[in-house]
């Protein structure tokens, strides 16, 4: 009797095991299923792309006017800002003049080269844009731009600078699926700053870190002062106040 239960106990042992296995290598498979994709759909890319070159990425916190211009038209031309990108989308077919991607228009911009652009492969993480991403707010309730009176309906965007005047910023203004390009004054929205792309800030974020930090027993005035340093300037200013207090009394 006793050896007939302790085989049904180990029979029932066994099938819940394999019940307990069967169920962790299914649950595994629904999410390798799952994720998977997700993985493949968003995976990192690589981009053969035009860099915005930076002046001083250690000592600017934020993204200025590159030297990297674009054209629209007959008369707009505008600096990118620092460390951003624009993709080459194809052939010159006016003269020197190279139709580019920026800010998601495809051949509205073009870049200006007497010879074909070098190009140089980027890696780009998955939701990352290659193109500037600010979105301005107008400081009053409208505002007259190219011919039209714009308001908060419409979505507008920042794409750059103007070549000499540092007071005009490119702007795009778009409502139901109209694009409308130009300048406008940028004291006409609300303060705002241009962030470096993410591969820029990362990169400054590394020569920041590594920067040693302030000795005090290295005469770092500020914000630490070495003693040495504290007692010579604390005699320095107590021996000519004693000098004075003794010819004045």
């Amino acid at each position: 009797m006793e050896k007939r239960c302790a085989k049904i106990l180990s029979k029932r042992i066994l099938s819940a095991l394999a019940l307990i296995l069967a169920s962790v290598a299914l649950s595994v498979c629904v999410l390798m299923g799952i994720l998977l994709p997700y993985k493949i759909a968003y995976a990192d890319s690589t981009q053969e792309v035009l860099v915005a070159p930076v002046s001083n990425l250690e000592g600017n916190a934020y993204a200025g006017a590159s030297t990297l211009c674009l054209f629209r038209g007959n008369n707009d031309k505008f600096y990118i800002p620092e460390s951003y990108y624009i993709y080459l989308s194809g052939a010159s077919n006016i003269g020197q003049y190279y139709p580019v991607v920026y800010c998601g228009f495809n051949q509205e911009f073009y870049y200006a080269s007497e010879t074909v652009p070098t190009c140089s492969p980027v890696v780009f993480a998955d939701g990352v844009s290659p193109f500037p991403d600010v979105r301005l707010t107008l400081k009053d309730e409208s505002l007259a731009f190219n011919g039209l009176e714009i308001n908060s309906d419409y979505t507008v965007k920042f794409l750059g600078y103007h070549t000499e005047d540092a007071n005009l910023i490119y702007i795009v203004a778009m409502l139901d699926g109209s694009n409308y390009f130009g300048f406008s004054s940028r004291d006409s929205f609300e303060e705002f700053t241009v962030p470096y792309h993410p591969i820029a800030q990362a990169e400054r974020d590394r020569l920041l870190a590594s920067k040693p930090e302030p000795d005090p027993d290295k005469g770092d005035i500020i914000p630490n002062t070495s003693l040495a340093l504290r007692i010579v300037l604390i005699i320095g200013i107590a021996v000519p106040a004693i000098i004075i207090a003794i010819l004045l009394f």
